[in-house]
């Protein structure tokens, strides 16, 4: 096998040069290349960029962020009525009452007043999750689209919560290589395109924020 680095001749198994240490590329690595350049030569990489083919991209639905957006209103809500109901019951009022004497309202006011520290804190991570997650889809949706040829070589998917009567949270991977020989692990848009990927096949991936949106097969 003939290395790119310095045209020395190694033996036909060999994956580095015996002369100047480069790596060499494996029949592997030669019928990815091949694959790609069909993928490049076909109709579906020649309409990748097209208007119609970009409106069919997902996006996030109405009903979805709807869904999402009111979970974190009721979250935050219910957590600063909590707040509000400790400083305005037994808190603020347990507070005044105790301030003029030195006895047991003073003291039960300090507990209530740490008490409702409890609920702020929750509101407080209600509002930075609701702007967190708000942050990432807007930048999902208004982030410029990739279309690369690609070829899936793997997928996984990773399962976080489910314990303790938890709901659990269903995340999906997809590794590609691109042309330019890398090899990147892209999160999945939904299970609906995990479910269509199959290590091997090529195509077009189309990426938005490192996230795969969709994969056309070539």
């Amino acid at each position: 096998m003939k290395c790119a680095g310095c045209g020395a001749e190694n033996m036909a198994a060999a994956v580095v040069c015996e002369f100047c240490g480069s790596a060499l590329e494996t029949s592997a690595d030669n019928g990815q290349q091949a694959a790609l350049a069909r993928v490049k030569a076909s109709a579906v990489y020649a309409a990748r960029n097209s208007p119609q083919r970009l409106a069919q991209l997902p996006r996030h639905s109405a009903v979805h962020k709807a869904a999402i957006y009111g979970f974190f209103v009721v979250f935050i809500g219910s957590a600063l009525f909590v707040f509000v109901m400790a400083l305005g019951i037994t808190g603020v009022f347990g507070l005044v009452a105790g301030s003029g004497a030195r006895g047991p309202g003073a003291a039960f006011s300090l507990v209530a007043l740490c008490m409702g520290v409890v609920p702020l804190l929750l509101v407080a991570l209600g509002v930075w999750a609701f702007w967190h997650t708000a942050h990432k889809m807007q930048t999902r949706e208004r982030a410029p689209v990739d279309a690369l040829a690609a070829i899936v070589l793997d997928k996984r998917m990773y399962i976080s919560g489910g314990g303790d009567g938890s709901r659990a949270s269903t995340e999906y991977y997809v590794t590609c290589a691109t042309e330019d020989g890398q090899r990147c692990e892209y999160q999945v848009w939904d299970g609906a395109l995990y479910g269509k990927l199959a290590a091997g096949d090529a195509g077009v991936v189309f990426l938005r924020a490192a996230c795969a949106l969709d994969f056309d097969r070539a």
